[in-house]
Order: structure tokens, then C-alpha cells, then sequence
């Protein structure tokens, strides 16, 4: 029987990594920890201080995720630079606000150009559906009886003598 290679051996994992989410928990302990380039005790006192939440596997183990292997190289980058796990712990908590907020800002922008854009159709839709109107055309008002149409083309009160009853 013949040997079938695979031409490229290594799609189905690239495929498997596309379709990989990042809050999918698939690393234990040690394996996050040499991901993270830490020691796993150090994992176990995050946790323990707030900064991680690791999932749980049914056993009670813990499985890390994509996203916190990207919270656990923010929190080595903020103590490299001097910050202690208090602080790291606000900072982390302030991100995950701001996020939150730019989500919503995100949300309510998307939100109010559907309604200006509405809008706007309904304007066009009323300015199309509707014939334009036409201003009145000015005309100099009629001669009545004690006005006169001067030559010059200015219109003044014709004098008329006084007279007693």
C-alpha cells in the first residue's frame, strides 16, 4: 500500500489556531507559566492577590486562556517598570473599565450614526416626494383712486386739495 504525504503538513494546526478563541481555556499551569516565561508558584500568587482568574477544568485545576496569557505579560511589563502588585492590580482594573466604556462608546456611536443616517433618509424622502413651491411673485400694489403712477416710477400720494364741507 502506498504512503500518502501531506503536502503541507502543518495546515490543520494553522486551521486549529484561526479557529482558536482567546477566552478558550487550554493551557495548565505549568504550560501558561512557560508561556508567560514565569514560575508557576508566581501564577498561583496572582491569583491569590487578584490579578488572574483562571478557569476551572471539571477536576478543579487550573486552565489559562489566550487572554490571560496576555494579562499575565501586561502584569511582568507594569513590574518591570517599577510597579507593585497593588498598583498593577488598579491599573489592570482601570483597563478593563476602560474597555468597558469604549465598548459602549463604540456601541452608542454605531447607534447614533444609524439614527442620523435614518434621518437623513427620511429627509431626502421628503424633500423628493414633495413638488417645490414657488414664492409669490411681487407686483407693485394697484393704483387706487388718490395714488397716481409718476413717471419717475415712485409711487407717492397725490396731493389732493383741501376741501370744506
Amino acid at each position: 500500500m502506498a504512503k500518502v504525504t501531506d503536502p503541507n503538513p502543518g495546515a490543520d494546526l494553522e486551521v486549529c489556531a484561526m479557529r482558536r478563541d482567546d477566552d478558550a481555556a487550554l493551557y495548565v499551569t505549568s504550560v501558561a507559566a512557560e508561556l508567560a516565561g514565569v514560575h508557576p508558584q508566581t501564577l498561583r500568587l496572582y491569583e491569590r492577590k487578584g490579578l488572574l482568574d483562571p478557569a476551572r477544568s471539571a477536576g478543579g485545576n487550573r486552565r489559562y486562556s489566550e487572554r490571560d496569557l496576555a494579562r499575565l505579560r501586561r502584569i511582568g511589563s507594569l513590574t518591570a517598570a517599577g510597579v507593585n502588585l497593588e498598583g498593577v492590580r488598579r491599573m489592570l482594573a482601570l483597563e478593563d473599565e476602560l474597555s468597558v466604556v469604549r465598548a459602549e462608546l463604540d456601541r452608542t456611536r454605531a447607534k447614533a450614526a444609524k439614527a442620523a443616517e435614518r434621518t437623513h433618509r427620511q429627509h431626502r424622502r421628503d424633500l423628493v416626494a414633495h413638488r417645490a413651491v414657488r414664492a409669490p411673485r411681487r407686483t407693485p400694489p394697484r393704483p387706487t383712486p388718490d395714488l397716481s403712477i409718476p413717471e419717475d416710477g415712485v409711487w407717492r400720494r397725490r396731493r389732493v386739495p383741501y376741501q370744506e364741507v
